[in-house]
């Protein structure tokens, strides 16, 4: 328990990676007119943006309107990926009528210099004599785009039709298209006239199809809903047949035709897949000999991201001679601008004749390879360098190899014997004492061999022989001096 309460305490506190917010979007324009804006027009708009080298995968930025923004824009709904030209995907966005929120990808963690634009529509629902939109970053910081013209204006609207038309469009949140078809009384044919309306197979019907008709000098260019009267049921039938996809309606006999405009409209669910830029087609046929159709396009966006790729060192590492050291370290260490990147210094284990790899050196990078653990090498040498410049033509992978090379050390010979040998000790006894000389000879008696050396035994013992041989001989001469002086 002991060794694992200080384990929980740095858990306890250790710091949690996670997703932030990012201010990114850099400015947005209108890019669809020059001159003024209407009502209800569908505005084209493009916004730059750009985040830091320090973005991670999950960062978010976002692109907001504020309530109370005159104009009362909405944003057409959707979503897409913002593409590099490689094809990469850098991130991906969704649109909902008051906001558009993008979502990096681990794109921005091997890449630099991240940018790119975001394209998308919207729509002023009311008219404003203010001189820009106003739009607010994830962050709070707001972004002004001018109004071409200054202000909204009311739409000039769609004057009365002379012919039969189809009209279309799409809703803010991208999930509803509504059609109109607009007849005019004169071609329809006296006694019974059948409309068919064949829709795209993608879609489906939303409610009830609503059969009206409004006086021709009554037709008001902004206001397609005021003013229209039902058709009394006895004029027409109606039949919805899902299958075919298709809707038909039948007129009869109407009185006072002519002067009108007949105008059936509806409802369309899109699919819940529907892509930016997917378009549906409807097709209308008349009996009595007029058509008419319609494109309605699904109004999204789309966004372009792009960057300097990151690039990666791989560590290669080479031993000369023996070595019992079973891995080596290296730190790598980056400066860009003299000033330490984040990451860095960084550390990889290597083995021999295997490689490590380090990435996330950015362009302009200067790092040096330090072995911080070289296994007791008396040289280490680096080929191409130990310092490595990172430049815009580096390959996406530098390579180095580290060589260890391990010489070693002298063992000392042993001393030389010396040459000569010691003097052998004499192999025989010493001999016993000497016998005393006759009285009258004066000569000292002989060892019984003739020539040959007594074996007197070891120095010690051969000084201590000698000394008595000289003390008997002394003796000897004394005695021999007296007898004489005694006879004479």
């Amino acid at each position: 328990m002991a060794l694992l309460l200080p384990v929980l305490a740095v858990l306890a506190f250790a710091p949690s990676a996670s997703a932030e917010e990012i201010d990114a979007i850099t400015g947005v324009e209108i890019t669809t007119r020059t001159d003024e804006v209407n009502r209800y027009e569908r505005l084209a708009l493009e916004a730059t943006w750009a985040v830091p080298d320090d973005a991670r995968a999950g960062d978010t930025f976002s692109l907001q309107i504020p309530a109370g923004t005159p104009g009362d824009v909405n944003i057409f709904a959707g979503s897409f990926d913002l593409l590099a030209e490689d094809g990469s995907v850098v991130g991906t966005c969704t649109m909902s009528p008051k906001q558009i929120t993008c979502t990096l990808s681990d794109y921005v963690e091997t890449h630099d210099g991240v940018s790119g634009t975001l394209s998308f529509w919207a729509q002023a629902n009311a008219t404003t004599d203010s001189d820009d939109f106003l739009f607010r970053t994830g962050t709070g910081v707001e972004i002004r785009t001018p109004i071409p013209g200054g202000g909204v204006v009311p739409e000039a609207g769609t004057p009365a039709p002379t012919k039969p038309e189809k009209y279309g469009w799409t809703n803010a949140a991208g999930t509803v298209a509504t059609y109109y078809i607009v007849i005019p009384g004169k071609d329809l044919d006296a006694t019974r006239t059948e409309v068919v309306d064949t829709y795209d197979a993608r879609l489906s019907l939303r409610g009830a199809v609503q059969v009206r008709s409004i006086a021709t000098s009554a037709w008001d260019p902004q206001d397609w809903a005021s003013g229209h009267t039902p058709v009394p049921a006895d004029q027409y039938t109606l039949a919805h047949d899902e299958a075919a996809h298709s809707i038909t309606v039948v007129f009869g006999a109407i009185p006072a035709r002519a002067e009108n405009l007949y105008v059936i409209s509806y409802q369309l669910d899109l699919p819940a897949d529907a892509q930016s830029g997917d378009r549906f087609r409807n097709d209308v046929v008349a009996s009595s000999g007029w058509t008419a159709s319609e494109t309605v396009t699904l109004y999204g966006g789309s966004g372009t991201g792009d960057g300097t790729r990151q690039r990666s060192l791989r560590i290669l590492k080479r031993v000369e001679g023996t070595t019992t050291a079973a891995s080596f370290t290296f730190q790598v260490a980056c400066l860009r601008d003299g000033e330490p990147i984040s990451g860095f210094p960084a550390s990889v284990v290597v083995t021999p004749e295997q490689s490590g790899t380090i990435g996330g050196l950015p362009v302009g990078a200067t790092c040096t390879l330090t072995e911080t653990e070289d296994g007791g090498a008396s040289e280490v040498s680096y080929q191409p360098g130990q310092v490595i410049e990172v430049t815009a033509q580096s390959p996406s992978t530098i390579e180095v190899t580290a060589t260890n090379v391990f010489t070693p050390s002298e063992t000392p010979s042993p001393s030389e014997s010396p040459s000569e040998s010691p003097s052998p000790s004499p192999s025989g006894s010493p001999s016993d004492s000497p016998s005393e000389a006759a009285p009258d000879s004066g000569v000292l008696p002989s060892s019984e061999t003739a020539g040959a050396l007594p074996d007197t035994g070891s120095p010690s013992e051969l000084l201590a022989a000698a000394a008595l041989g000289v003390v008997v001989l002394t003796g000897g001469v004394v005695l021999l001096a007296a007898g004489r002086a005694r006879r004479g």
